[in-house]
């Protein structure tokens, strides 16, 4: 069993290969990104290209973000799915309006 209590997560990639991967209380969305790619090019598994985000539990499910903690987010004692997709430009774009001012997560190109 493994240290940190039989937590894991299920992720999905495009080719449709699924990962369990352990997780700890404290494991992000970012590292669990950084851990699934090194695992599927230890295995030469493709991985999509792109902007990188996990949607919860369905491949068109709500996006994750990547400095969010996945136990605060999903409820890990059901062993969810999660899937790694590449977003299209306009889901990545996120603008936030505070006080009249605009804030863009991408500078404009």
């Amino acid at each position: 069993m493994p240290r940190n209590g039989g937590l894991r997560i299920e992720v999905v990639i495009a080719e449709g290969t699924t990962f369990a991967v352990p997780i700890s209380e404290s494991t992000t969305f970012e590292t669990l990104q950084n851990d699934v790619l090194k695992r599927a090019a230890k295995l030469k598994i493709g991985v999509p290209d792109g902007n990188l985000a996990f949607r919860l539990e369905t491949k068109d499910g709500s996006i994750a973000f990547a400095e969010d903690v996945i136990t605060e987010v999903l409820n890990v004692s059901t062993r969810p799915s999660v899937y790694l997709c590449s977003l299209p430009s306009e889901e990545v774009r996120e603008e936030v309006r505070l006080d009249g001012l605009e804030i863009s997560s991408l500078p404009d190109n």
